[in-house]
């Protein structure tokens, strides 16, 4: 009996597909994320998601862009809704002023 393992192209279509090496970010794009997530941008982020109706996780904060004015990032949280049988992963994009701490959602 022979048996086959699904292709990468498979694996992606039925949403099962994890590259085994992602491309590693600029050193300043982890600062950054670091610092949105435990450091210096932690509080202000902390603030503003408690103030959300989604339970977003500040510690798994993924920054997208950065620009001189603003850090566009992500964040996720799990949430339930009555028509799925399990909570989901849930995303939402939110700016960062570095300058005055103003978080701002996409």
């Amino acid at each position: 009996m022979t048996t086959t393992t699904p292709s990468d192209l498979v694996r992606q279509i039925v949403g099962t597909y994890i590259a085994d090496d992602p491309t590693p970010k600029p050193a300043v794009l982890e600062w950054i994320q670091a610092e949105c997530r435990v450091g210096y941008f932690a509080e202000a982020l902390t603030k503003f998601v408690q103030t959300q109706p989604e339970p977003f996780r500040v510690d798994l904060a993924v920054v997208e862009k950065l620009d001189p004015d603003k850090i566009t990032l992500r964040l996720s949280c799990r949430v339930a809704d009555h028509e799925s049988p399990s909570p989901f992963s849930a995303d939402s994009l939110f700016e960062l002023n570095p300058l005055t701490l103003a978080v701002s959602r996409l």
